[in-house]
């Protein structure tokens, strides 16, 4: 953690200069022409060299008294390097060809005859996706269990599948929200350096992580991170509170004088499917450590239509797949992803699909702490069904 080093050089480095341009060097001979008009200095490429350990220590003064000590070395500079590439708030696809064929968007891919219009869930496709959806059923059944032996259910025997705090909110929803209030998909192009995020796949860049590595940046991205926080802030909490008001969830007995806290996620996952891409089988949040009480919502900043869309489920174990479509952005949908089976295919479409996915959870504190299960009698979030394996990593 004490590693110190440029925010932002390694992967651009990497990508400009060689994988190999933090060991290796290119000896280089120095021809100078003679002194007539026309004549140039000229440098001629050699061969590649190892770096040795001492060119990775620092060049010091000729005399004495002016040297400095240092710490850089090969293994500090080794250890920095496995910090940057290991730090990202942007999820970005990273594939293997070799393991393409056992996908589950290579399977639907196959039966569907790279067909990009939105499939037919038919019994033949439900054969084909079944060893896919019989693993995060099961998986989603573990989680519920392993959160019913951490917190007490006071009315029984109650199903894993309504343990989940205020249930009737969580009905999956579509809303309409002002792109000129909210411009975030034209920010976001901004940040990037495109005019079309729907066209992302014809940028001269392919790699994505240098495609979207200024989104790591938190100074270049911070014009999209404040109407991030605005549209969450003032927009998506406003309407689950009204949501929840109209619902009467809020009237319940506290024992002791409590607040309603939203808690939302502080940088949003940022989805890019390209053509040919695939991101995400089938699964639910709480199998990958998010908490059973959190919302999610889903803005899709492209076009979203056929295969390059996100397919999810209307209630836990309903499987009535249906993709979150939209023409143009302006549209989002909230739904029950922590319970909800969904999964995106491999995109057969023409066009990139661009979403922002977060989620927000409600719960009732105490001088800002979230209340335990015995202090209020009300469906929000207790302590324990708040707390994920994401709450301690902090903002952004």
């Amino acid at each position: 953690k004490s590693v110190a080093g440029p925010a932002a050089a390694v992967q651009p480095l990497l990508r400009f200069f060689g994988d190999d341009c933090f060991t290796h060097y290119v000896r280089t001979e120095h021809t100078r022409g003679k002194k007539k008009k026309g004549d140039t200095t000229s440098w001629e490429e050699g061969e590649k060299l190892p770096l040795s350990d001492e060119q990775y220590e620092t060049v010091q003064h000729s005399r004495i008294q002016k040297r400095v000590w240092s710490k850089h070395s090969r293994t500090r500079l080794e250890e920095y390097l496995a910090t940057s590439l290991n730090q990202t708030d942007v999820e970005v696809l990273v594939d293997s060809p070799k393991e393409r064929t056992n996908w589950f968007g290579a399977t639907v891919r196959t039966h569907t005859a790279d067909s990009p219009d939105q499939p037919n869930f038919d019994k033949a496709l439900r054969e084909v996706m079944e060893p896919h959806v019989a693993k995060a059923r099961l998986k989603r059944e573990q989680c519920e269990q392993e959160l019913l032996g951490m917190i007490s259910v006071k009315n029984g025997n109650v199903p894993s599948l309504t343990i989940a705090p205020y249930p009737t909110i969580r009905s999956e929803r579509p809303f309409l929200y002002d792109v000129d209030s909210f411009p975030l998909h034209t920010i976001l192009a901004d940040t990037i350096g495109v005019d079309d995020l729907s066209l992302l796949h014809e940028h001269p860049i392919k790699d994505k992580r240098m495609l979207l590595f200024s989104l790591l940046d938190r100074d270049a991205r911070k014009r999209f991170h404040q109407c991030y926080d605005a549209f969450v802030t003032t927009f998506c909490i406003p309407l689950l509170h009204s949501i929840a008001m109209s619902q009467s969830i809020f009237a319940a007995s506290a024992a002791v004088s409590t607040s309603i806290t939203y808690r939302y996620q502080a940088f949003p996952c940022i989805r890019v499917i390209r053509p040919g891409e695939f991101s995400i089988g089938p699964h639910c949040d709480i199998a990958y450590g998010h908490s059973i009480g959190n919302i999610n919502f889903h803005i899709p900043l492209t076009p979203a239509f056929g295969t390059n869309a996100l397919y999810v489920e209307g209630f836990p174990g309903r499987e009535d797949w249906h993709p979150l479509s939209s023409k143009s952005p302006g549209l989002g949908y909230i739904f029950d992803g922590a319970r909800c089976l969904h999964f995106a295919l491999e995109n057969t479409t023409e066009r990139t699909r661009v979403s922002v996915d977060f989620r927000i959870a409600i719960t009732r504190c105490r001088n800002g702490v979230a209340c335990d299960d015995d202090e209020v009698d009300d469906a929000l979030c207790s302590k324990d069904i708040l707390d994920d394996r994401f709450s301690s990593a902090g903002p952004g």
